[in-house]
């Protein structure tokens, strides 16, 4: 089923079916200008994961860390090589030594009687589209060149020779939109083994919550930990102990998204009061008297995305084509950037958490005691 609607303000009808719609998967066509809507659709749902398709009909996923161009050469019988290289890097060494470390590169393959294959897979012949590989992505609001230029073999078949002049054409990713979620934390029913509290939070992104000891703000040495360290090692608590179920199983049995949260959430701990402790589970297990606690709760959106991408290239066992280095160690930077952004935005994530004080003897069973 195909809905069509009409509406003089495009961009805000487009905005509000997707959240009315909680979008998850959007495909819109190439933007035409730099003043296309489409730049400030993909700006505002960072969480929705959004697709072009090309004159050719070919599927692109937009992000910050790729680029997609399409190369028509004058000479449409030549070979030639296509590629994003970092601006700085590419202006301290000069275009003479970039080009001469690409061909020594590629010298190598000749020499080694490898040149017909790589020639398929490392370069271009007549019209074609590039697109950043997934294995080598590029840096979020970062300055970059696309370079292309044309090679042949030498009379003796033994080395490759330029044969067109360096195009250079200059472009820079977009910086990620940084998300600023609030959370509303009520708690309430504090007696001496648990509490209960609800969570609500600003928009429907997905996110961790739970109540943790306040001493697990604190490092092993005693030093203060960052919002960002401590949410980081909830999400690894959560990873150690469903690794199997998110990585090795084929299919994998639960996903990251099945361990967070979207939307308001009410929550009790524990949930049952039991007073036999081996047969609680965490769900139920009572808090510990007269201890302070925290009640935290953080956004998991590119965490998500960054382990689930991860997960299939370990799965996949996929490497690299010159270097046979697993595909994973580059994907790797994608959880390694979302925790630097959280480290970014560390003072924000507690305007949400509320503090609580267990009160020992407040609500205690006659005769007993803390489990």
């Amino acid at each position: 089923m195909m809905n069509v609607m009409y509406a003089q303000d495009t961009f805000k009808t487009i905005v509000q079916y997707i959240k009315d719609n909680k979008t998850a998967y959007v495909v819109t066509g190439m933007p035409q200008t730099k003043n296309s809507i489409l730049h400030r659709i993909w700006k505002k749902f960072a969480h929705v994961t959004f697709f072009t398709v090309d004159e050719n009909g070919t599927l692109h996923e937009v992000t910050d860390k790729s680029v997609t161009a399409t190369v028509t050469p004058k000479d449409a019988s030549i070979y030639y090589y296509v590629s994003a290289y970092d601006a700085e890097t590419f202006d301290e060494k000069g275009e003479a030594a970039v080009v001469a470390e690409l061909k020594a590169m590629f010298d190598f393959y000749v020499q080694y009687g490898m040149w017909d294959y790589y020639k398929e897979t490392l370069m271009s012949k007549g019209t074609a589209t590039y697109t950043t590989p997934e294995a080598t992505p590029l840096a979020a609001g970062a300055s970059y060149y696309l370079i292309a230029f044309g090679l042949e073999e030498n009379s003796e078949g033994t080395a490759l020779i330029p044969n067109t002049a360096v195009m250079k054409v200059p472009f820079k990713t977009t910086t990620p939109v940084v998300v600023n979620t609030k959370y509303r934390v009520t708690v309430d029913n504090i007696t001496w083994y648990g509490a209960g509290y609800s969570v609500v939070p600003s928009d429907d992104l997905h996110y961790f919550h739970g109540i943790v000891k306040k001493s697990a703000f604190t490092g092993g040495q005693g030093q203060p930990l960052t919002d960002a360290e401590v949410a980081a090692a909830y999400v690894k608590e959560y990873e150690n102990r469903y690794y199997d179920e998110l990585y090795l199983n084929d299919p994998t049995t639960i996903k990251w998204t099945d361990l967070s949260s979207c939307g308001t959430q009410r929550q009790v701990v524990p949930r049952t009061w039991i007073r036999e402790n081996e047969l609680a589970n965490e769900a139920i297990r009572p808090l510990v008297a007269e201890t302070d606690y925290c009640l935290i709760a953080f956004g998991v959106i590119i965490f998500i995305s960054g382990w689930d991408r991860c997960a299939s290239k370990i799965a996949s066992g996929q490497v690299t084509t010159a270097l046979a280095i697993p595909d994973w160690i580059y994907n790797a930077f994608i959880p390694l950037g979302a925790f630097l952004m959280v480290i970014h935005t560390a003072e924000r994530i507690l305007d949400g958490i509320g503090e609580l004080k267990t009160l020992h003897g407040a609500d205690k069973p006659e005769g007993g005691d803390a489990a």
